[in-house]
């Protein structure tokens, strides 16, 4: 069977939120010392620190919902796909998400939360009319599996600390023109094969890889990349959502870091088992 990385601990939501209030603490602490007792300059530039975190913190799962641009699953328009959640969800044992969806053709889906309790998955209209049941139960699975991973948490929270000049970078290269190029997705919190490792849950959440397989075909077939999508949230997406963000199987990034595998190679996986 082709190689898999070891499971690896990306850097936790704690040691993400720490980073950012170090990064807000220093120059806040160097502004406040010009004008203020070095006593108040500290508390000053604690308390900012300690807000930013909180609110880095509190609208991470928010800000992933909005930058995704989905809305809530109808009841009666998006019912099998509702249903197809709480079965699943029933069969893990996790609690229920949110449910949004993305009016968008390209088939791709996204899980996100801090913890159960506030998470969502995100799926674009275009995977729920590509994908037959036994398919999109296989690609629901992907995403609900990932609810019991710790390291969601930090992906998620990602995306409001180190994300931030990732979102201000995307943001700018948009209004910038197409002769921008993309920033870089984020990797700080994000864990080597993270993708692969929640086919691999999926799949024995739902005894039947070829209903993970043959929704990784359509994908393909469809196209996996969004309208609007951000790279601050790519880590997030079950496949590449932008085309700068495809990946070659096997290979390393120029830093030595390795790439997350593209849909080919982890169908090849899948294939194996």
């Amino acid at each position: 069977m082709r190689e898999v990385q070891v499971r690896d601990q990306p850097a936790s939501a704690s040691t993400l939120l720490a980073l950012l209030g170090v990064a807000v603490l220093l120059p806040v602490l160097v502004i406040a010392l010009l004008i203020l007792p070095v006593w108040a300059a500290l508390v000053v530039s604690v308390v900012a620190a300690a807000v930013a975190s909180w609110i880095a913190w509190s609208r991470a799962t928010t800000t992933v919902r909005r930058l995704s641009g989905g809305s809530p699953a109808d009841p009666v328009r998006h019912a099998r796909l509702l249903n197809i959640v709480d079965g699943l969800c029933l069969a893990a044992g996790v609690q229920a998400p949110n449910v949004d969806v993305v009016e968008d053709a390209a088939a791709n889906a996204l899980v996100a939360g801090r913890s159960e309790r506030d998470a969502v998955i995100v799926v674009t209209s275009g995977l729920l009319e590509a994908l037959d049941r036994v398919e999109l139960e296989g690609a629901i699975a992907h995403q609900l599996v990932q609810l019991r991973d710790p390291s969601l948490g930090s992906a998620t929270v990602a995306v409001t600390t180190v994300g931030l000049p990732v979102l201000l970078a995307d943001r700018l290269g948009r209004t910038g023109g197409s002769g921008q190029r993309r920033p870089r997705p984020i990797r700080l919190g994000v864990g080597v094969d993270r993708q692969t490792w929640s086919d691999l849950d999926a799949v024995s959440l739902t005894r039947y890889p070829p209903g993970l397989i043959g929704a990784y075909e359509d994908c393909e077939r469809v196209g996996t990349v969004l309208a609007s999508a951000s790279t601050a949230t790519a880590h997030l997406w079950m496949a590449p959502p932008i085309a700068t963000s495809v990946r070659t199987a096997g290979e390393a990034d120029r830093d030595g870091e390795p790439r997350e595998r593209d849909l080919a190679e982890r169908i090849d996986i899948l294939r194996e088992l």
